[in-house]
């Protein structure tokens, strides 16, 4: 009597076979143009040239550790150039496991370089994640006064913190602060120089 034989599905899988690309992920990744390579072909130069973009890198499964790690091998200015951008922090999960893989400053700096940027980024959990100010996401508004505003719509800590100076980089004055429900209680407990305040439009200092 023969005994029988597992199944192939009975096997289990090694660690190999587990982190292979399955047909769908190919087809995702390549917007349906191909299925014709492998994991190891995939590289910067690879995905440019094929058109894969952050949505198709999403789509497919591909989660920061295995951006970063070989073959891929993606820096922070590869996923930049990808199309991730600020609002792809939005989600905690990938946020956190961006801050462990790329570190944290890095991420900061990559991802908070303009006043779109901060906008995505406000009143995000990963702002909190990464201890981003309210300070510093308007540093990132310097002249552009509707980008600040609607940061500051967004955040729930008010203006704690934030530098009277920053403000007017922003291209901020008092009316625009008194539409968006700034006080001049709130006003009087952040820091500037007697002048900044003057030019701000709050001569109390």
């Amino acid at each position: 009597m023969f005994s029988k034989g597992l199944a192939h599905s009975d096997h289990p899988k090694s660690e190999d076979d587990a982190n292979k690309l399955t047909l769908r992920q190919k087809l995702l990744l390549t917007d349906n143009k191909t299925a014709m390579f492998t994991e190891e072909d995939i590289c910067f130069d690879w995905l440019i040239e094929h058109g894969c973009k952050a949505v198709h890198l999403h789509a497919s499964g591909f989660r920061p550790r295995r951006l970063r790690a070989a073959p891929l091998n993606l820096e922070l200015k590869h996923l930049r150039r990808l199309g991730f951008t600020a609002l792809d922090l939005s989600n905690e999960t990938f946020a956190r496991e961006m801050g462990a893989v790329y570190g944290i400053d890095a991420v900061v700096q990559a991802f908070l370089q303009s006043p779109s940027d901060a906008v995505m980024l406000a009143n995000t959990s990963a702002a909190v994640e990464f201890a981003i100010d309210t300070d510093r996401l308007l540093s990132s508004c310097a002249g552009s006064p509707t980008h600040a505003q609607n940061v500051i719509r967004q955040v729930d800590r008010g203006l704690t913190g934030v530098n009277v100076r920053t403000l007017l980089d922003c291209g901020l004055n008092r009316t625009l602060l008194v539409k968006l429900g700034v006080t001049d209680a709130d006003v009087r407990l952040m820091p500037g120089t007697p002048f900044d305040f003057t030019k701000l439009g709050y001569p109390f200092r």
